[in-house]
């Protein structure tokens, strides 16, 4: 029993003397102004482009179509994230919104309508700058007048699913409250909605954040 109390205290030791490590390496290394722990929240906004592939059925809408279409156009939002110091390392979670304005070139009439991100980030920090990388799963919407053969669609349809999405961004400290940003992300979604088609979004993006 004892040998086990001593080991409860040994751990316990260990884990404070890391934590109080941790805190005094980002008290001694860094400004206190660009620590990055705590809650952020922001606005964003930049462009995205989209591209979709069918990869079932026949291609119905044209002998000079291709079973390929695009678009592109201004994406806006807001985002949330937490973050927590780790020496000069930063990790945290993030929920980002984003309005899309983009409608597909061809003729199915179907329009991006947002994306919801759900990430987990990682960076390093130097100071008032962070570059970090994130990874996590993005929910999208779309949205027709109609879509033809051999979909066979009727107008007002709506379509909702979930995909992958990575990327990565650089924040910089303006005061010690707030902050702006640049974050590229790359959505990939495939069987859409179950209709055989994989869509990819890429959007770039400034950002301008409050700490708290």
């Amino acid at each position: 029993m004892r040998f086990l109390y001593t080991a409860a205290a040994c751990i316990f030791l260990t884990m404070t003397t890391a934590e109080a490590a941790d805190q005094a390496y980002v008290s001694e290394t860094f400004d206190k102004r660009w620590d990055w722990s705590g809650v952020q929240l922001g606005v964003q906004a930049g462009y995205g482009i989209t591209h979709d592939r069918i990869t079932v059925g026949p291609c119905a809408f044209g002998p000079d179509f291709d079973c390929r279409a695009g678009g592109d156009d201004d994406v806006y939002g807001a985002f949330i994230n937490i973050n927590r110091h780790y020496g000069p390392l930063v990790v945290g979670a993030e929920i980002s919104y984003a309005h899309h304005d983009s409608e597909f070139d061809d003729t199915s009439t179907v329009a991006i309508k947002d994306t919801t991100t759900f990430s987990l980030r990682a960076g390093y920090a130097i100071d008032r700058v962070l570059p970090y990388a994130f990874v996590g799963t993005v929910y999208g919407r779309t949205s027709s007048d109609a879509l033809p053969a051999p979909f066979n669609l009727p107008a007002g349809w709506a379509g909702e699913d979930f995909g992958f999405a990575f990327g990565a961004g650089l924040d910089i400290g303006v005061t010690d409250k707030i902050f702006v940003g640049l974050r590229y992300e790359r959505d990939f979604f495939s069987n859409f909605n179950n209709l055989g088609i994989d869509a990819t979004i890429d959007s770039a993006v400034a950002r301008l954040g409050y700490k708290y």
